[in-house]
């Protein structure tokens, strides 16, 4: 498992416990069989997805010096322009600190 997988499995463990729904957000790039690529998903889309009642929080979990990238920065600041919940998790603490400030 890498630390990254780790680090996801961890957070949503945290979540559940406190009652959090989650579910992983996919994204998927390829090539079909004539060479054309193709991609599912949302660009940038976060990692995970928390739900309990009304409330919900996105999560992109990044691992050691992994970065935003470009496309997962745009996604933010999107998220954030209508005043959405956006975090970026590098370790639990970062989602338990963000719930102790939910109302």
């Amino acid at each position: 498992m890498t630390p990254a997988q780790s680090l996801t499995k961890a957070i949503r463990e945290v979540l559940a416990t406190d009652g959090w729904m989650t579910f992983k957000v996919g994204s998927t790039a390829a090539r079909n069989s004539k060479g054309d690529f193709y991609r599912t998903g949302s660009p940038g889309a976060p990692d995970l997805v928390a739900v309990k009642g009304q409330r919900y929080i996105l999560i992109e979990v990044k691992a050691g010096k992994d970065k935003l990238r470009p496309a997962q920065l745009a996604f933010r600041q999107e998220v954030e322009r209508v005043f959405g919940n956006y975090i970026v998790a590098r370790g639990v603490t970062d989602v338990i600190d963000f719930l102790e400030g939910l109302p």
